[in-house]
């Protein structure tokens, strides 16, 4: 049987999932398990977000804050956020992505 959540539990979350989103949209749509703490987000909570259908987990640590298939772009911009700093996007993605030609 599951945990019941109190309201402050769900009011927490709902908050914590608007601050999330709102952050990912400078990031086409995509947050590391560090940006979700920064947000509020407590362990467990965007498991739930995947679990439930709702978010994508392309990698550990990597989130899609919507659950369609990822394009291109931001299969890029995941593969950025599980690798760090380091990297940038560059080549035919992003071309074909920005419609380029």
């Amino acid at each position: 049987m599951g945990r019941l959540r109190s309201g402050c539990d769900v009011e927490m979350s709902s908050a914590a999932i608007r601050r999330a989103v709102h952050l990912a949209r400078r990031s086409h749509g995509i947050l590391t398990t560090k940006q979700l703490r920064s947000a509020g987000f407590r362990d467990g909570m965007a498991k739930r977000q995947v679990f439930a259908g709702h978010w994508l987990q392309p990698a550990r640590g990597v989130y899609v804050t919507h659950s369609r298939e990822l394009t291109g772009l931001e299969l890029g911009h995941a593969a950025v956020a599980l690798a760090g700093d380091r990297v940038v996007l560059s080549g035919l993605v992003v071309v074909r992505e920005l419609g380029l030609r």
